[in-house]
């Protein structure tokens, strides 16, 4: 008993060391160190494997972060908040790996539990997942997913320029210009920094080619 406290200590205290390197002096491959020594201690911790998964992912060990995130999953209860950031940050790194068919899954699994408990995590919101989603949909060239995911985040948060965007685009693919065109102008309405985007510039101009020609 005694020595499993002390061991328990030591793990504190390491994760408490990597906390500090990660989040005050951005030193990554330390503070992983650090929650590696402090896992060997105490393997099923779930905040350490949480925080070791996302710093991973900030280090580009993309793969080791999931399987790292994972492994935290096992010990979550299905009614626990920090699900939802967990699924979405393996979506993530399933994207970042361009393992397209993972990370909709993922982010689709992160979506139907923000519906349930309706609460956003501290590194992920609902709209970053719906924003997440529908741009993989886009990079798979599920036109028609993305703008019905798109839309539907609209349906809640009309205000968001970027899921205007993304429904712009979808919109354009689809070969909806009118809608496109209604959408890529609200974005630069709610964000006019956006008009410099190359993506907008692009669809912009091409969408009042295709208006002089018809």
């Amino acid at each position: 008993m005694r020595t499993h406290f002390i061991n328990r200590l030591k793990a504190f205290i390491k994760s408490l060391k990597a906390l500090v390197l990660y989040a005050f002096y951005d030193d990554d491959e330390h503070a992983i160190d650090e929650l590696k020594k402090s896992l060997e201690l105490d393997p099923n911790n779930v905040p350490n494997l949480i925080l070791l998964g996302k710093i991973l992912m900030n280090a580009e060990s993309y793969q080791e972060g999931i399987d790292t995130l994972k492994h935290a999953l096992q010990y979550l209860p299905d009614n626990d908040h920090s699900t939802c950031g967990v699924l979405a940050y393996i979506a993530y790194g399933y994207g970042e790996l361009k393992k397209l068919n993972e990370a909709v899954t993922y982010y689709t699994e992160a979506l139907h539990r923000w519906f349930k408990d309706s609460k956003d995590s501290h590194e992920f919101t609902r709209i970053d997942v719906i924003y997440n989603l529908g741009r993989i949909y886009l990079q798979k060239a599920h036109y028609l997913d993305a703008k019905k995911i798109y839309l539907f985040g609209l349906d809640s948060h009309d205000e968001e320029a970027r899921l205007h965007f993304g429904a712009g685009i979808a919109c354009y693919e689809l070969g909806e210009y009118e809608n496109a065109s209604s959408h890529l102008e609200t974005t630069i309405a709610l964000d006019p920094l956006l008009a410099k985007d190359r993506t907008m510039k692009k669809l912009r101009h091409e969408i009042k080619s295709k208006a002089r020609n018809s």
